[in-house]
């Protein structure tokens, strides 16, 4: 850990057990972890302190995660900042209908891509006309879509689609990163809505 790491650390420990000793630690009103912007104060300075520690066979990676909440320390200090903290929570559970409109609507978007271009991306360059001894192979080398009603295929090949031919996808085929490995797709409603978000 770096110099900044301890500094820090040290700053925020003593004021956190400084805060302890003048407002009593949990018991009396007004005490420190009466709060809940102190309780998220002192889990930082608890974790940061355990992360710190030697390791002796603990797994502290979850203590190490806990770092991300340090900078809402800095909301403990200025009175401006937590209300606006205060105001963004308390607007979170009107954006419930605005989120719900938006998941209508990405949904829908999803089902009409469904229609439009379910297995389009499936389209491949393959050797043979038809499939053989359910096989269906691929023009190596040839990392683009195809369109079927076109034949848009180098010479003695045929723009074919598994789901067309009645075949089990075939996940090898998409793995590729010119085709995006398979992740841009219109197949079900997972990778539908998926893609339009």
């Amino acid at each position: 850990a770096t110099t900044e790491i301890y500094t820090e650390q040290i700053v925020g420990s003593v004021r956190c057990v400084q805060e302890t000793v003048g407002m009593g630690f949990i018991l009396g009103k007004g005490s420190y972890l009466r709060n809940g912007w102190n309780i998220i104060d002192f889990l930082v300075v608890v974790s940061a302190v355990v992360s710190l520690m030697p390791q002796a066979d603990l797994n502290i990676s979850g203590f190490r995660a806990l770092r991300v909440l340090r900078p809402l320390k800095s909301i403990t200090f200025v009175p401006g900042l937590r209300k606006i903290v205060q105001s963004l929570f308390s607007s979170l559970p009107g954006l419930g209908n605005v989120g719900l409109f938006l998941i209508f609507f990405i949904l829908l978007f999803g089902v009409l891509g469904m229609q439009l271009f379910m297995g389009v991306t499936e389209n491949r360059c393959r050797l043979t006309e038809k499939p053989v001894n359910n096989q269906w192979l691929l023009l190596e080398g040839y990392n683009q879509y195809c369109r079927v009603a076109e034949n848009n295929c180098p010479a003695n090949t045929y723009c074919g689609n598994l789901y067309q031919a009645g075949l089990p996808p075939n996940s090898n085929e998409n793995n590729n990163p010119d085709l995006n490995y398979g992740y841009t797709k219109f197949d079900n409603v997972f990778f539908a809505m998926m893609n339009i978000f």
